[in-house]
């Protein structure tokens, strides 16, 4: 087999050779790897002549996480948004800020406006005003599958659940 080699490693698990000495002026030793007794290594060593010299080259594979600093996917999909209602019952509520995901269908948007202001989702016309132009006339989100994202909402929008007679 291979003769063993006392040599550190670098952060990828390559062998780190000592710099050649000025002195001697001869190139340093070749790096071998230490692999350890046994068939299953010997299947290997024979079945893939070339791993050994190719890990002390490349190193062993290490992935790097690099963490998120907001948390993670969810959270950077989250939009933040005010949900506020026009009904008689409801004008004295003030208007309630939650974090939604962006892919969140808007009957599931309804169902939420219906726990929070006691309107039937049957009976709700939702309309949206972007970030910034809330005095604006605001816009009707239609189409009870599509997703926030897919109709435009933004964070910082406001959404207005309107009831319907």
């Amino acid at each position: 087999m291979h003769e063993p080699v006392a040599a550190a490693v670098d952060e990828y698990g390559r062998p780190v050779q000592p710099p050649p000495s000025v002195s001697s002026g001869s190139p340093p030793p070749p790096t071998t790897l230490r692999v350890p007794e046994g068939e299953e290594w010997a299947a290997l060593t024979t079945r893939h002549p070339r791993w050994a010299a190719l890990l002390v080259h490349h190193g062993t594979h290490v992935t790097k996480t690099v963490a998120v600093a907001s948390g993670g996917v969810i959270a950077n999909e989250l939009l933040e948004v005010k949900l506020r209602s026009t009904s008689a019952e409801n004008s004295h509520l003030p208007a309630v800020s939650r974090k939604l995901p962006g892919g969140l269908p808007l009957k599931s948007l309804k169902l939420i406006a219906c726990q929070l202001f006691k309107v039937e989702p049957a009976q709700q016309q939702l309309l949206y005003s972007p970030p910034g132009q809330d005095r604006d006339i605001p816009e009707p989100l239609e189409g009870d599958s599509s997703s926030l994202a897919d109709l435009g909402v933004a964070s910082g929008g406001t959404i207005v659940i309107e009831q319907r007679e």
